[in-house]
């Protein structure tokens, strides 16, 4: 299993929230991303390595 984080990010783009993963590959991380909801931006990484930013939905920048 490898492991991953995933941070939450805050209204100003900073760490709110992060969660410990373990997934076989990335792809799989990928898909566990799915439970976690945000309002401006998660970021998916295994160590230093970035996997994936999501950035925010349209409407949280009212």
């Amino acid at each position: 299993m490898v492991h991953y984080r995933l941070y939450i990010l805050g209204r100003y783009g900073r760490i709110a929230k992060a969660f410990d993963l373990h997934h076989p590959d990335d792809d799989h991380a990928l898909a566990a991303t799915d439970q976690h909801s945000h309002s401006y931006g998660m970021e998916l990484r295994s160590g230093v390595r970035k996997v994936q930013h999501f950035p925010a939905p349209k409407e949280a920048g009212r």
